[in-house]
């Protein structure tokens, strides 16, 4: 049996309510954040780890041109948040044992805004040119490609590059075919970004 202290109950009456909207901004800014926030660090770890992984599958589905990728991305955020407003419910229901004091709870909410500004400042400046660079080359390779199957087509392989439908991000400049190999002729393609996709 335990023994409730007057100073005890005064403080835990004290103690405030965790905001519902914080917790998700603070998912939102670092996912998992929310959590550590009304008392469940755990999942904040969990999250840590897990968000990773689901964006580098919407990742490798983007590279990839599927459109799932987007279906990913709004799947991880709904999963996030769904998980976040279970969670909450629970601790509510046993008054969000053990309590996160509100000097912690303000601390937590500049820590986590100025690493989520970090972070969204590497993505922007780093990491999100770079993803679009890859993108890019993907496409160019899916490009040529195809116009290695044009050249093919008749049965006869053609000494020129057909004219192909391609977008305008993918526009050929300039295209050589090299017939040394009637069964698989090489195409050499060059794009408006200046790159070479040279296929054997």
């Amino acid at each position: 049996m335990t023994t409730a202290f007057p100073e005890d109950l005064a403080r835990r009456t004290t103690l405030k309510r965790p905001s519902y909207v914080l917790g998700v901004l603070l998912n939102l800014l670092v996912p998992g954040a929310g959590f550590t926030y009304i008392g469940v660090w755990p999942l904040h770890v969990a999250w840590f780890f897990l968000t990773p992984i689901l964006l580098g599958v919407a990742f490798v589905l983007r590279v990839q041109g599927s459109p799932l990728s987007l279906a990913a991305l709004l799947g991880t955020l709904a999963l996030l948040l769904f998980t976040y407003h279970l969670t909450y419910r629970a601790q509510a229901r046993v008054a969000f044992q053990p309590a996160v004091s509100t000097a912690m709870q303000v601390v937590m909410g500049v820590s986590h805004a100025v690493v989520g500004t970090f972070l969204v400042g590497i993505l922007a400046a780093v990491l999100i040119p770079n993803l679009l660079a890859a993108r890019e080359r993907v496409l160019e390779q899916q490009v040529a490609r195809q116009m290695q199957v044009a050249v093919l087509a008749g049965g006869t392989p053609s000494r020129t590059c057909p004219p192909i439908s391609v977008t305008g991000a993918q526009r050929i400049t300039a295209c050589r075919v090299d017939p040394a190999n009637p069964r698989r002729p090489g195409v050499s393609v060059t794009f408006k970004s200046g790159r070479t996709v040279t296929l054997p």
